[in-house]
């Protein structure tokens, strides 16, 4: 798998590599897309510096050359209508493609390239080891692109929206944590891809985020502390997140008001706010109903101390009860294990 590139470490590797030769050329800005967001990296260049207008690439990436002494690169025919740059890491190799044409010439999805390819689209869309001849291919195929009206570049926000919601819901959260510090959102990095114990570096700190989860059956919030495990007679297993795994634990805990819409015949005393998510919700009524009304922040130390990281595949936290007393959060009916997470609950204006 690693090999063809059906690996989110290679692809990640691959994206820091691009970005890195893009940005040196010092006439573009890169970030990598969010986490389930539909394009790998987002790029603004120079001129645009002064607007919200950044340009979708898509990126696919090989170890090396198989036994066949082709580069294999899969899935390049998902209906892409931006650059595709496929990366080989070993020998240092660069081709770029526009979606369109992968789409319509490769049904199958699988584009195998020779050491001496015969095709022309496959010679011309090489590109030498060099930032400004990167720079230059990218920078000239997205002008075409823009102005063949096949791709209209989108504000960051907008390219968020094309995230799954189960996605688009924890960029919410780190959008809004992040306004409410005053700090902007954290690019993507390597251990920000799929099954890695972190979502983030945070100077020399990993952190772990996550969205709080409603558990009908308790006055907490459940939080996954989990990682892949592998494969056990051909199923996907889990096991709990070790010491090294992360330095910090933050949850975040999202609801939006509740509205006449959502009055129910059996609720005689209705909460002022609704934590549970609803199957019906849509980015856009994330985007513009979801509130931050508050989160946790917790050390690994401190989950180690209290024999929960290494031992558990979850944890309950609690709000303080003085949320419970302004939302209308049900009031723990006896005292839980992990009461102690209180202490390290943080409450947001937005309650008040």
């Amino acid at each position: 798998m690693e090999r063809y590139g059906n690996n989110d470490a290679t692809e990640a590797e691959a994206c820091v590599k691009i970005k890195e030769r893009l940005v040196s050329s010092d006439r573009c800005e890169v970030r990598a897309g969010a986490r389930g967001q539909r394009a790998d990296l987002l790029v603004r260049f120079k001129k645009d510096y002064c607007f919200d207008i950044w340009y979708e690439i898509q990126v696919k990436s090989c170890k090396t050359r198989g036994s066949n002494g082709k580069a294999q690169f899969s899935h390049v025919n998902k209906g892409y209508k931006c650059p595709v740059i496929c990366l080989m890491h070993n020998p240092p190799s660069l081709w770029i493609f526009r979606g369109e044409y992968l789409e319509e010439t490769l049904p199958g999805g699988q584009l195998q390239i020779g050491k001496s390819p015969r095709k022309k689209e496959y010679i011309t869309a090489r590109i030498d080891d060099d930032p400004d001849e990167l720079y230059k291919r990218l920078f000239h195929m997205i002008n075409m692109i823009v102005n063949g009206k096949a791709y209209t570049p989108e504000t960051l926000a907008e390219h968020a929206l094309h995230m799954s919601t189960e996605h688009y819901v924890n960029y919410h959260a780190r959008t809004l944590f992040s306004q409410l510090h005053g700090r902007e959102t954290f690019d993507r990095a390597v251990g920000e891809i799929e099954n890695k114990t972190f979502s983030h570096e945070d100077g020399v700190k990993k952190v772990r985020e996550s969205v709080a989860r409603v558990d009908v059956y308790s006055a907490g919030f459940k939080v996954n502390l989990h990682k892949n495990g592998g494969m056990t007679d051909k199923k996907k297993t889990n096991i709990a997140l070790e010491q090294g795994d992360f330095d910090i634990l933050r949850v975040f805990l999202l609801a939006r008001r509740r509205t006449s819409s959502d009055a129910s015949a059996s609720d005689d005393s209705p909460l002022p706010w609704l934590f549970e998510r609803s199957s019906n919700d849509t980015n856009e009524r994330i985007e513009k109903d979801v509130k931050l009304l508050g989160y946790w922040e917790i050390s690994a130390d401190e989950l180690i101390a209290r024999k929960v990281l290494g031992k558990r595949l979850n944890i309950m936290v609690y709000p303080t009860e003085d949320f419970c007393k302004r939302t209308g959060w049900r009031k723990p009916t006896r005292i839980s294990a992990s009461h102690w997470t209180r202490m390290f609950f943080e409450k947001c204006d937005v309650v008040d």
